[in-house]
């Protein structure tokens, strides 16, 4: 299964919605070529796509005025998130609804209150959050804990 999720997914933290600058491809000898990266056709990701993303542990990073790891979110299979940005830190929880909606809730974050939004997948390692507001937050999605939180 390939790298999934950001969401956050940066999501459940207080993002500004910018993307990343694009990245250039490495250059290639004749030798030693790399495998394409797969192509994922953007879509709406199920209650089961979700869930399977979130069965790894994982670290979601959305752009900010900071670059574009200004907030970062580490999610655990156990539902257990820990977040931070250049305003704090927090925890909290994430469920993902039947009716394929990713849902988080932090202690301080957003005054606490539990947000709902669709999480789309637009490339390989690359996610939009849609909140309920209409703001939309692009992550990336990194396997593990590399923030080591």
């Amino acid at each position: 299964m390939q790298n999934m999720f950001l969401i956050a997914i940066a999501i459940g933290l207080i993002a500004t919605g910018c993307q990343s600058a694009p990245q250039s491809a490495p250059s290639l000898s004749s030798a030693a070529q790399a495998q394409p990266a797969a192509v994922v056709q953007p879509h709406k990701l199920t209650a089961s796509e979700l869930r399977a993303m979130n069965s790894v542990p994982h670290t979601s990073y959305a752009a900010g005025n900071w670059g574009p790891r200004t907030y970062a979110a580490y999610y655990t299979p156990d539902g257990q998130i820990k977040g931070h940005s250049p305003w704090g830190s927090d925890v909290g929880t994430y469920r993902i609804t039947d009716d394929s909606k990713f849902c988080s809730k932090y202690r301080t974050f957003r005054n606490g209150a539990e947000t709902c939004q669709d999480i789309y997948q637009t490339g390989p390692d690359t996610y939009e959050a849609h909140l309920p507001d209409g703001t939309i937050v692009h992550s990336i999605y990194a396997p593990g804990n590399p923030e080591g939180f």
